[in-house]
């Protein structure tokens, strides 16, 4: 199972997505534009927070940040733009901000 990333609620979290070809080769190349969408758990709970942009690193990498608002398991899908299958490409664990109960 992809994910684990442990952060915190309220600050930013960073994760590294790595595109695909159709053969399950890992591209290359970048520019590539994609649509991600973070959800709270398996029921697909939009919580809000904010994803604070997709950096492409012209390899076929691209790094993700985003704030989470509430602490979870958060469910991070991704497609490209113009594709109408959204893929699930793991999750992100977030804990209450240190301090928080």
């Amino acid at each position: 199972e992809n994910g684990a990333l442990l952060g915190y609620a309220g600050e930013q979290v960073s994760f590294v997505l790595v595109a695909r070809t159709a053969c399950n080769h890992p591209r290359l190349t970048g520019g590539d534009s994609w649509l991600l969408t973070i959800l709270l758990g398996d029921q697909g709970v939009n919580v809000g927070g904010s994803i604070g942009g997709i950096s492409d690193l012209r390899n076929g990498s691209y790094v993700v940040t985003f704030r989470p608002l509430v602490p979870g398991r958060h469910t991070v899908t991704a497609s490209l733009s113009d594709a109408a299958t959204k893929v699930e490409i793991g999750w992100v664990s977030v804990a209450a901000s240190p301090g928080q109960s």
